[in-house]
């Protein structure tokens, strides 16, 4: 037997929780109309716009909307990462929830951003102007730590390294200065917080160069280096966090030996089961 169904409901309301406007066919934000169309760009000019001449004047949050928002339209909070030097600066506060890090870089003294960005959370860098926080000792929990450190290192191309450890039932991450690394370094300095009979773990990571073709700076090799690093502390697991091929244990002899079920929730995020030959 065959039903017809004479009630409908046109829904009003999407994606964005917005009401769609009936006689435009755009959603309506009460200060600018969005076209789903075009994704994320606006019909009128950010009211903004001005402070943001690298940034389309139509787009809606940077560009990201995936990892950012902008209920009220307001400024882009608030650090700059240089992609070229590592250098992580603070430029402008903003009351959001999170730090937002713009990525770029300078040419002439003037900001070029590349549109790219990412968030973190507030606490881990410094708000000053003065503080460039790839020079310093920063510390994070251990989620938001392994995020920040993957996200500036395969921005900039800088190898970045960390220690995972216990303080008072929390477990924290200790990020090294990382401007003075490069693609294929990276170094393990005397902690300042992280007690040596606290640590979980060492991690850093393998970012690669710009040029992508034949990369092995990018995989999950260790390098004698690693090697070394780990026949000198051998009381806690060694990782390395590779731009290619995720998250990689490994032993004094360069072997991976992936373990998922020793490891915690927060490096789970970052393993991808991906296994490469190593260089004997």
């Amino acid at each position: 037997m065959l039903y017809k169904c004479t009630n409908t409901t046109v829904a009003t309301f999407h994606f964005t929780g917005k009401e769609k406007d009936p006689e435009t066919g755009y959603s309506y934000f009460g200060a600018r109309y969005l076209d789903h169309e075009l994704m994320t760009a606006w019909l009128s000019v950010d009211p903004m716009a001005d402070k943001y001449p690298s940034i389309s004047p139509y787009a809606y949050c940077a560009w990201n909307p995936v990892k950012l928002v902008d209920p009220k339209g307001e400024e882009i909070d608030n650090y700059r990462l240089d992609i070229y030097t590592g250098e992580l600066r603070f430029y402008n506060k903003t009351d959001d929830s999170r730090d937002c890090i713009d990525v770029g870089y300078y040419s002439d003294n003037e900001w070029i951003s590349t549109n790219a960005s990412f968030d973190c959370a507030k606490g881990i860098l410094v708000p000053d102007e003065k503080v460039d926080n790839s020079t310093i000792h920063l510390f994070a929990n251990e989620c938001e730590g392994l995020l920040f450190m993957k996200n500036v290192s395969f921005a900039c191309h800088k190898e970045i390294a960390a220690y995972s450890y216990i303080d008072k039932f929390r477990v924290l991450l200790e990020i090294f200065p990382w401007k003075e690394n490069e693609a294929l370094n990276s170094k393990f300095l005397e902690p300042e917080r992280a007690k040596k009979e606290t640590i979980i773990y060492d991690i850093h990571t393998h970012c690669g160069t710009r040029d992508y073709e034949n990369n092995k700076l990018g995989t999950l090799v260790a390098s004698n280096i690693d090697k070394n690093d780990v026949a000198t502390n051998g009381n806690w697991r060694h990782y390395i966090l590779s731009i290619i091929h995720g998250l990689g244990q490994f032993d004094e002899k360069g072997n991976l030996k992936i373990n998922t079920d020793n490891i915690t929730e927060s490096l789970k995020r970052h393993y991808k089961g991906y296994c490469v030959e190593q260089d004997k």
